[in-house]
């Protein structure tokens, strides 16, 4: 009954030697991730409950961009909201249509 399964990592440090910042590197078993374990570069980290991830759809992301921007410029810039939301949308058409980057296919 228990499906405890952990998943590891092996996570490359950065300069402050933070885990929570490094980059992960790979993901696999424990004995993968130990081959490349390297003392004060690379750390091992483990997770038993890997969430996965929720995407909304590409109509409710040009939304909440639109929504997000225009709140953000209307606080900061009352006056010249309007103009500035019209600029920010010809500039980046395909953001505020809710394209994701090239590459981003999690």
């Amino acid at each position: 009954m228990n499906d405890f399964q952990p998943y590891y990592s092996a996570v490359q440090l950065g300069a402050d030697k933070n885990p929570s910042r490094g980059t992960v590197i790979a993901t696999g078993t424990k004995d993968e991730m130990d081959a490349l374990w390297v003392a004060g570069e690379v750390v091992i980290c483990w997770n038993s409950n890997p969430a996965p991830i929720k995407r909304i759809s590409q109509e409710s992301l040009a939304k909440r961009r639109k929504s997000r921007t225009k709140n953000r410029l209307e606080k900061k810039f009352p006056l010249f909201a309007e103009e500035l939301f019209e600029r920010e949308l010809a500039e980046r058409p395909a953001h505020f249509e809710g394209k994701r980057p090239e590459g981003d296919d999690q």
